[in-house]
């Protein structure tokens, strides 16, 4: 069993990751398929021209799985490379899958029937490839073993993005009930429809910032890790929780356990921010107490300086001071009304 691991392993090796981007290029190749499929029954063959836009999406990305395999070639020698392309190849795709959901949404999907196909159920798993689709391209830009710095940080900006596009089918599946949809107001659909499409495209910001930090060989800073986090959840999870709380005492509809889902993400994040102001206010304090620490041990420098100089005035030198009066008289002449008198003061020390 071993050997047959290692073997798997050595060959998962040698290939360079090869089949993670040619199961990356089918999923996206099956996305639009999909997706044309439905526009063709329901709207026409004029709608067959979208294989030429998906023609687009598999030249780019097969252009970013080329500059990918070379910025992870740099990656490996230890130079640091921004050189992909992976972002535009996803927002390109994304732009395409949130227009023909909307097409659908608008059109058809209310008339779609559960025992065919081309249901409900095939076009929700359509616009949830796109999950599988993130993935696969994400870890095809880079090398990082398991619990390493560099994987944290990419975990930490796109951890939840997968469970978030999923969240997005979830949440527009209330679209498909043409009985429920009926009984909304004009607002609720086209505040759905604005929800997906925002979570769609939001994995972008995450995808640009790993390209401009080499994927987590340079970090972005924990205000600006914690300011993505806030995005993600003011973003997504808050309208998604919003809107679900909305439809289940407005309208009656079924709660859905992605709503658990949203809380505990608010909550997560509303943690993490708690527990980077408290990582703040320590620092502050401590800085604070030491400040105090240093202005009183100054303090008492000081006074012990002026107390030794204090007492070294005190011991000074004593002066003695003799006065020693010396009375000489000299000759005089006659007449002379007096003589001189000298006087001698010596100090001793």
């Amino acid at each position: 069993m071993t050997r047959a691991g290692d073997l798997c392993v050595q060959c998962c090796e040698s290939l360079r990751g090869i089949p993670k981007r040619v199961l990356c290029l089918a999923m996206v190749v099956l996305q639009g398929g999909l997706f044309n499929v439905y526009m063709y029954l329901w709207l026409g063959s004029t709608w067959l021209l979208w294989f030429l836009y998906d023609g687009l999406n598999v030249v780019l990305f097969v252009a970013a799985f080329v500059l990918s395999f070379r910025s992870m070639e740099e990656q490996r020698r230890g130079r640091f490379s921004r050189k992909t392309i992976g972002w535009l190849a996803w927002l390109i795709l994304e732009i395409g899958v949130l227009t023909r959901m909307i097409i659908g949404l608008l059109n058809f999907v209310e008339h779609l029937r559960e025992d065919a196909f081309f249901g409900p159920n095939t076009f929700k798993t359509t616009i949830a490839l796109s999950a599988v689709i993130f993935v696969l391209l994400l870890t095809s830009h880079f090398e990082a073993p398991s619990g390493s710095p560099q994987r944290v940080y990419i975990e930490e900006l796109t951890g939840t993005v997968m469970f978030d596009l999923i969240d997005t089918v979830e949440a527009i599946d209330v679209l498909f009930d043409k009985k429920a949809r009926a009984s909304f107001t004009d607002g609720i659909p086209v505040a759905l429809m604005v929800i997906a499409c925002i979570n769609l495209l939001l994995p972008t910001i995450p995808f640009v910032t790993l390209s401009l930090t080499g994927f987590g060989q340079k970090r972005l800073s924990n205000v600006l890790v914690s300011a993505h986090k806030a995005l993600v959840t003011v973003a997504i999870n808050l309208p998604n929780l919003i809107v679900r709380l909305i439809l289940w005492h407005g309208f009656s509809v079924g709660i859905s356990v992605f709503m658990l889902k949203n809380i505990v993400l608010i909550l997560l994040t509303t943690h993490g921010f708690y527990e980077h102001k408290l990582l703040k206010y320590k620092e502050h304090r401590l800085e604070n107490d030491n400040r105090k620490d240093m202005a009183l041990s100054e303090g008492q420098q000081d006074n012990a300086r002026e107390g030794a100089t204090g007492s070294g005035s005190t011991v000074g030198y004593n002066r003695g001071l003799s006065l020693v009066k010396s009375v000489s008289s000299e000759d005089s002449d006659p007449g002379d009304s007096g003589g001189r008198q000298s006087f001698w003061i010596e100090e001793t020390v």
